[in-house]
């Protein structure tokens, strides 16, 4: 192993280390990375793109058993190359955290969307990669709505581009979506841009203990009729119960006619205003990687049917007497299982995997 790396980085003029037994190429800008790729074509050798690597579970499934022979990651190309407050977009390298993309984007009025977890350590091109919505996705879509643009390298070192950096540049073929979510099979991302959203007026939350999961979903989809400007809806089991939170955002005009609407339909429901509803927001998207990992499994299903197939995976979980801990959002039909005992049981995660909704990180 360590003869192939140090033949390695002479051969492609990067500096070439072994993370976690396999061998990994940090380049510090596309020059680098175009050799490595062009190195690793005429060898023959198989190429996983990463960024820092929080999101490694979500790769091609055969690579968690068979890993390739090299990594290629972007993390020290993490510079913020063009922010254009009055466009409202954001250019940026794919090694830059999402840290600083949200803290540079909130001095100028904006906020950042996908609104992930681990933000300090994921990076532009990781979430790109992985096709990683927010827990924002209720009010703006998922990820690949927003990239405006992407450089790439193809796997033969090739540079392409598709799209632009303003959202009035954007025309051509529409391949950084494709890219979005493409887990480093088509290309290795090198910079990208994202459209923003102006930092709201305002944010109101309302969090109510429910009984039971057939009470939470219920309430879920008198929710989803209301017309609301919700940001996020989100169910999280508890011993006893299941809190259920709406995250609400937008003018305030707007929200007060919405309380107005939320009142009969969450009573009892605790309020939450300013910046105890941001906290509440933050809390709610670190929850989809508690002490920094992501879940195992993840459920997806489409929304008219999500209640049925979370009913089917807790049947199946308590089937095989195993304690789980849901993070669920009825209304864009997801839920994130984080099992303690599942890796210790290969039975009972391929018993799970058999549902047709419910699958690990790695396909979601």
């Amino acid at each position: 192993m360590n003869t192939n790396v140090e033949r390695w980085s002479a051969a492609c003029g990067v500096s070439i280390t072994v993370d976690a037994g396999l061998p990994c190429a940090c380049p510090s800008d596309a020059e680098q990375a175009r050799a490595v790729l062009a190195f690793a074509a005429a060898e023959n050798i198989p190429v996983l793109p990463m960024g820092a690597g929080t999101k490694l579970a979500r790769c091609r499934p055969e690579w968690r058993e068979q890993p390739p022979g090299l990594a290629l990651s972007t993390r020290a190309m993490d510079q913020v190359v063009e922010y254009v407050a009055g466009d409202g977009t954001i250019t940026a390298q794919a090694g830059t955290t999402i840290d600083r993309l949200r803290s540079t984007v909130s001095a100028g009025g904006h906020r950042l969307t996908p609104d992930v977890a681990l933000g300090e350590r994921s990076s532009l091109g990781g979430i790109l990669g992985a096709g990683l919505s927010g827990i924002d996705r209720l009010q703006h879509g998922p990820l690949r709505h927003h990239v405006l643009g992407a450089t790439v390298l193809l796997s033969d070192g090739t540079q392409a581009r598709s799209g632009g950096r303003l959202v009035k540049n954007v025309t051509g073929f529409d391949l950084h979506r494709l890219y979005t979510g493409a887990r480093g099979t088509l290309c290795l991302i090198l910079e990208a841009s994202l459209r923003l959203f102006p930092e709201p007026e305002q944010e109101l939350a309302f969090s109510l203990a429910c009984a039971s999961w057939d009470e939470a979903l219920e309430r879920s989809k008198q929710l989803r009729t209301a017309n609301l400007p919700a940001l996020a809806l989100v169910l999280e089991s508890r011993t006893e119960d299941v809190l259920l939170h709406l995250v609400l955002s937008g003018r305030s005009q707007h929200l007060q006619e919405a309380e107005r609407r939320v009142h009969p339909l969450l009573p009892r429901a605790e309020r939450l205003a300013g910046r105890s509803a941001a906290e509440l927001r933050c809390r709610l998207r670190e929850a989809a990687a508690p002490g920094g990992t992501w879940p195992q499994l993840s459920l997806h299903a489409p929304v008219h049917q999500f209640a049925e197939a979370l009913v089917a995976t807790q049947k199946s979980l308590s089937e095989q007497r195993l304690a789980a801990r849901y993070v669920a959002h009825p209304a864009v039909g997801t839920c994130d299982l984080f099992v303690p005992s599942l890796e210790a049981d290969d039975s009972a995660a391929a018993a799970l995997a058999t549902q047709a909704a419910v699958r690990p990180v790695g396909g979601r």
